[in-house]
């Protein structure tokens, strides 16, 4: 009975990963999201505008910035979710000249640059890590064994 359990628990978690992956794909722009180690570069520019974007499920906002460069009039710039971006001690407003570090990837159909690190004069927001795992997400720090029950 052992074994059949923990083979079920693996069938079910592969499972899981394949309609994640599914349901990723299904939605237009959200497969794109992705980190792209191979398309991190650093622009430079003035802040043209703070935007608070509602995110796909409808429940929390975004902070995405709009940066005029010398190459572009207009990138958008996603920096991550408001309730992380707020609780930041550097605070990024329109008509700042900034420094930032990111991946630019397309979403719906138009080129945009995950924000890594956003440097400010002598300070840095920092959203992500040399991977691209964003810091509110607990920044990819490993957690200890889970208990299992009756441990």
């Amino acid at each position: 009975m052992k074994r059949w359990t923990r083979g079920m628990g693996s069938m079910l978690a592969a499972a899981a990963v394949v309609a994640y992956a599914v349901q990723a794909s299904a939605q237009p722009g959200r497969a794109a999201r992705t980190w792209d180690p191979q398309t991190v570069e650093t622009v430079s520019g003035e802040v043209t505008e703070v935007q608070r974007v509602a995110m796909p499920h409808g429940k929390a906002h975004g902070v995405h910035l709009v940066l005029k460069t010398d190459a572009t009039a207009a990138l958008g710039v996603h920096l991550g979710p408001a309730w992380y971006v707020d609780r930041q001690p550097v605070k990024i407003a329109q008509g700042d000249r900034v420094t930032i570090k990111g991946s630019r990837v397309t979403i719906d159909g138009k080129s945009v640059l995950l924000a890594a690190e956003v440097q400010k004069g002598d300070q840095a927001l920092v959203l992500r890590d040399a991977n691209g795992i964003p810091k509110w997400g607990g920044g990819g720090r490993k957690r200890g064994p889970r208990a299992t029950p009756g441990s």
